[in-house]
């Protein structure tokens, strides 16, 4: 039996999870106990241990973690038919720029969305005037 290496990918997804668990002030036991996971399980993904992430975890992990199932999908290789990522792990997935160059696009579309008053994709049509 052939063994896998570990891929950008699975580093990426690890490094997702260990960025929002720190800035949430979580322990790998905080985080296994809001999640209903071992942390075990955790420290495996933040590490890219884990090859194969499984979706009913990372479902279990985002929602800890308050953030939306389709960006840790998305960075595990999943495809994501229903809503999309943020655009942070969008980038951090599917563009190969450097961390900066995706920083620098994250805040040029914030403000285009300030500039045009939108958010979350809605158009400026798509508001009424009150």
């Amino acid at each position: 039996m052939t063994r896998q290496k570990r891929t950008k990918r699975d580093h990426i997804l690890g490094q997702t999870i260990k960025t929002r668990r720190e800035k949430l002030g979580l322990s790998f036991r905080q985080l296994g106990k809001l999640a209903g996971v071992e942390s075990s399980i955790i420290v495996r993904y933040e590490n890219g241990e884990t090859l194969t992430p499984k979706p009913d975890i990372l479902t279990k992990l985002a929602q800890a973690l308050e953030m939306p199932a389709a960006d840790l999908y998305v960075l595990a290789g999943y495809s994501v038919p229903k809503d999309l990522p943020s655009l942070p792990n969008y980038l951090r997935a599917k563009s190969g720029l450097p961390e900066e160059a995706q920083e620098e696009l994250v805040v040029y579309y914030r403000q285009l969305q300030k500039k045009h008053r939108t958010s979350k994709g809605k158009s400026p049509e798509a508001k009424t005037d009150s």
